[in-house]
């Protein structure tokens, strides 16, 4: 539900008489979560190096995380994950819980998506030397009307 500044309340009794208008700002409470891992809200577009990919559980139950084994030194690979949200919900913040050997922006060269529901996270990661691994874990964090799934 949008906010409504303009709105304009009437109070109607069993009767049926009817109060004037009063104008109200209505604004609808807002929870900010963190996206669920599982969330069908997230759709994975490219894992880099796939064949050396690994899907992992954190302890923390990470929004998105993975490692990748590598058998070759690589610096320039990037997972790419699309989230698209509904019911008014849009991102808030993005928190890094793990970053060893991922490097750089969750979002490449743009600044982050504030208030899109439609969005693209890439995670850039390396392997410095030969039979290496990245790993990474991150959190992203979405707000939207309490009450109302983002899914």
């Amino acid at each position: 539900m949008p906010d409504d500044p303009h709105a304009c309340l009437v109070i109607v009794r069993a009767d049926g008489k009817k109060s004037a208008p009063y104008r109200v700002s209505l604004r609808a409470r807002r929870d900010v979560v963190r996206l669920r891992s599982d969330s069908p809200a997230i759709s994975t577009v490219r894992l880099s190096d796939e064949a050396n990919y690994i899907n992992v559980v954190t302890g923390t139950r990470s929004t998105v995380s993975g490692v990748h084994l590598t058998a070759f030194q690589s610096e320039d690979d990037t997972d790419v994950y699309r989230v698209q949200l509904k019911n008014g919900w849009t991102y808030h913040h993005v928190e890094w819980v793990l970053q060893e050997g991922a490097d750089g922006r969750p979002f490449g060269q743009d600044p982050e998506p504030v208030d899109a529901s439609d969005f693209t996270l890439s995670i850039p990661w390396f392997a410095d030397f030969f039979a290496g691994s990245a790993e990474y874990a991150l959190n992203v964090y979405v707000t939207g009307p309490t009450g109302v799934p983002y899914e």
